[in-house]
């Protein structure tokens, strides 16, 4: 099956047939007819058969040796890829052999039978024939064994094509002429493409743009007469062609001195004369411009010239204009003024109507504040006569007391709270913690009996491991109506609850905090209204 190749390669091996085509009748005009004839002059390949594989290399430069142990050549073969790279990655066509004119014929040893020039890195199959390196690369196909391009003789690519050094060193000391026109020099065949590089006589292309060839000593003097020189313009100081400088001047330059296209004044800068021919602020007389009564109704144009003239012969026209624009603007000004007076009466009303707005929305925002106030109690008041209570002590003067937050007996019950006094009993030698249960002025309280009492189970939470709470019951008997005693006989209590000190710096207090719970039971005793 053959192998697919690359378009660029295919093209690069259809152009080698045309070029072999080309030079076999160079050939045979040169050396006869019979030079160099064989089988191979009707060899016909498909696209791809004379391109090497990569991966199929063919010799890896061993060195054979005779039956004595001496060396004999070393077995080369083509170049791999008879394609070279650009340094911007396009592939190009390898060089096959020298093109170049010789001082003297050229030898036919010296020439390559394939390309039908002299032979470039020449190669020597085992059959004795040499040819360049390219043009054997490309005739040798993609197998390892391939035949003579001229008697059709099988060699093996890997081992029996050698580098013919020799013949290599006689090709480049052959002595040729330099082919740049007016050029006397003559050298080696090596020193040729040196020489090419810096022939004064090469004919290289105008870099001003010029699209002419000059030879390379003439460069200096091609760039001081070139019509596509670069000058700059006396007037804009812009880089213009030498060819293209007056057009510049006269048709683009914004800098170049013009004649003004209506009145004819001379020396108007190009870029000044849109200035020039304004109709408001210019100074062309030859110009059309409006009636400077334009905006009352006179809607003719005049040429500048003629501006003053015009005023006088129509001052009557102009006139009634002006009449009849003064009787339209009264009349519009008189509308403005009823809308206007409508406006600051539609602008009273509403203001009184936000005033109004404001007064409401004073009121319902007092109801909503009521309302919050009453909604946030009765989310935090407990109606089932138990407390739970977290005292923060750590910031607290010790000298006043601490209330808790009010709690009830039932939702219709009686209003009570805890009074804890830090310092509420102190003899000479310490100071004690007093709690009380506090009767309150609560909303229920003319449907309610009295006097009051009840059992209120206390504990204060132990906040070590040990969980030790500490348990006390304080009973409240006949307690009166709030507003008919002072607020002491109000509240039952424990005055020596615990010292302070073992209470602040004990197991019960922890980061400044305590912890109480209360729980209420009324008894069940004989009531007064």
């Amino acid at each position: 099956m053959p192998v697919s190749r690359p378009a660029s390669r295919r093209s690069s091996v259809r152009g080698f047939y045309d070029r072999f085509d080309t030079r076999r009748e160079r050939r045979y005009q040169r050396f006869g007819v019979g030079f160099g004839r064989g089988t191979f002059d009707n060899f016909t390949g498909i696209d791809g058969a004379m391109v090497l594989e990569e991966d199929n290399p063919i010799g890896n430069g061993a060195t054979y040796y005779d039956t004595e142990g001496a060396a004999t050549a070393t077995a080369v073969s083509p170049t791999p890829d008879p394609m070279s790279t650009h340094d911007d990655g396009s592939e190009v066509s390898a060089v096959c052999g020298y093109e170049a004119q010789f001082e003297t014929p050229l030898d036919k040893k010296y020439v390559c039978p394939v390309c039908l020039s002299a032979l470039r890195d020449p190669l020597q199959t085992k059959c004795g024939h040499r040819f360049c390196k390219v043009c054997l690369t490309l005739a040798s196909g993609p197998g390892n064994v391939a035949k003579c391009p001229l008697d059709k003789l099988f060699f093996d690519v890997r081992s029996e094509v050698f580098e013919d050094v020799a013949m290599k060193r006689e090709v480049l000391s052959l002595l040729v002429l330099c082919t740049n026109l007016d050029c006397e020099w003559k050298g080696e065949l090596r020193l040729l493409e040196e020489h090419t590089d810096d022939c004064p006589h090469l004919l290289i292309l105008c870099s001003n743009g010029c699209l002419t060839h000059h030879k390379r000593m003439d460069a200096d003097e091609h760039h001081n007469n070139c019509p596509a020189r670069l000058l700059e313009c006396t007037f804009c100081q812009q880089s213009v062609a030498y060819k293209s400088l007056n057009q510049h001047q006269l048709l683009l330059c914004p800098r170049y001195a013009i004649d003004g296209p209506l009145c004819g004044k001379v020396g108007i800068i190009r870029e000044d004369m849109p200035k020039h021919t304004d109709h408001k602020d210019g100074d062309c007389p030859k110009s059309m411009v409006p009636c400077k009564f334009g905006a009352m109704g006179c809607h003719v144009q005049v040429r500048r010239c003629d501006l003053q003239l015009h005023s006088q012969e129509s001052q009557g026209l102009h006139l009634d204009l002006v009449l009849v624009h003064y009787t339209t603007q009264t009349e519009h000004v008189q509308e403005q003024a009823c809308t206007i007076h409508e406006l600051q009466e539609t602008c009273s009303r509403l203001v009184g109507q936000n005033a109004d707005a404001d007064r409401k929305i004073r009121e319902l925002s007092g109801d909503v504040s009521s309302l919050r106030n009453e909604l946030s109690l009765a989310t935090n008041t407990n109606y089932t006569g138990h407390l739970q209570w977290k005292v923060q002590i750590s910031s607290r003067d010790f000298t006043a007391p601490v209330l808790s937050p009010p709690f009830y007996t039932s939702p219709v019950g009686y209003k009570l709270r805890l009074c804890l006094e830090l310092r509420g009993h102190v003899t000479r030698s310490d100071s004690y913690t007093s709690i009380f249960i506090m009767l309150c002025k609560g909303e229920h309280d003319r449907n309610l009996y009295f006097p009051f009492s009840a059992v209120c189970s206390l504990t204060l939470f132990d906040q070590s491991d040990c969980e030790n709470h500490l348990n006390t019951t304080i009973t409240c008997q006949k307690m009166p109506r709030p507003h008919e005693v002072s607020s002491t006989m109000q509240r039952r209590g424990r005055l020596q609850f615990m010292k302070t000190d073992t209470l602040i710096n004990g197991r019960f207090c922890k980061t400044g905090t305590l912890f109480f719970q209360a729980r209420v039971n009324t008894l069940p005793t004989a009531h007064t209204t």
